[in-house]
């Protein structure tokens, strides 16, 4: 009975969350909006709980394509918000021509991360530096360097393409590291994954990668290096308290069993 009124509370904060999550997603008009279904699809599958079914695949990708257009009738709204927002929606245009802008709005981030490769100069290797810095904004000078690296006013270059833009190699290498530290973010979830409780510390690296992966195209370098950054920390500060769980547990386990040998041993010598 405890069990399910715990299984009960946590799944009540879930929903409050995700739906908290969404409003906020809406009332900011961000495209991260139609990432929810998807998110929390995920979050099904790595419980364990539930079987991954056809019509689940179907009710999420329904969800993401009715949802992906609607940021871009809120952004061209007078008033921006959560109630103007709310007050516009019943009366946007959904037609064809949202659905194709919609799309096009994400298959051009192929074709920035084109032109910040091939077509534009060859990005200096400071400014490189200064994308894949640690350090703050202000700290590594990015403020100074950010109008260098994009297409237009709107439209910085792609992480993608900023990469490449250093030449094959470079990319190749690049990409076998990321590989490297998915690789290590994925031990690190399977670790974790066998702990109680431990799926919640891995769903922060695994959240902040995938959305890594899916802004790539179209955010700059130094935005999708913090994400990695994120992701690397959490995975790190998982793997550290995944560490200090178990040590505890076996101190307490080897502290019960020489109290038991004490109290055996106390025993057998009144008797």
């Amino acid at each position: 009975m405890i069990a399910s009124t715990e299984s009960s509370f946590a799944r009540f904060w879930a929903i409050v969350l995700v739906l908290s999550y969404s409003l906020m997603f809406f009332a900011m008009g961000s495209r991260n909006l139609a990432l929810a279904p998807i998110l929390v699809f995920l979050g099904m599958v790595l419980s364990g709980r539930h079987r991954l079914r056809v019509y689940q695949l179907l009710v999420v990708g329904a969800l993401v394509a009715v949802l992906w257009p609607i940021p871009l009738v809120l952004r061209n709204q007078a008033s921006h918000g959560l109630f103007p927002y709310v007050t516009a929606l019943p009366s946007a245009d959904l037609g064809s021509d949202l659905w194709l802008a919609s799309i096009n709005n994400v298959l051009s981030g192929f074709n920035i991360v084109g032109t910040t490769a091939f077509v534009r100069p060859q990005i200096s290797a400071s400014d490189m530096a200064t994308s894949i810095s640690l350090l703050g904004g202000s700290e590594a000078g990015w403020y100074e360097v950010a109008s260098r690296l994009r297409l237009n006013h709107y439209t910085p270059y792609g992480a993608i393409g900023e990469i490449a833009n250093q030449g094959i190699w470079v990319a190749v290498v690049s990409f076998c590291v990321l590989g490297v530290i998915f690789g290590f973010v994925q031990r690190v979830g399977r670790k974790l994954s066998d702990s109680a409780g431990g799926q919640v510390y891995y769903l922060v690296p695994l959240g902040l990668s995938i959305l890594l992966v899916l802004q790539a195209t179209q955010y700059n370098l130094r935005s999708e290096m913090r994400l990695l950054y994120y992701a690397l920390g959490a995975a790190v500060i998982g793997l550290v308290v995944h560490a200090t769980h178990s040590a505890l547990a076996r101190r307490s386990e080897g502290r019960s069993v020489r109290l038991k040998s004490v109290l055996g041993e106390t025993l057998d010598e009144r008797g």
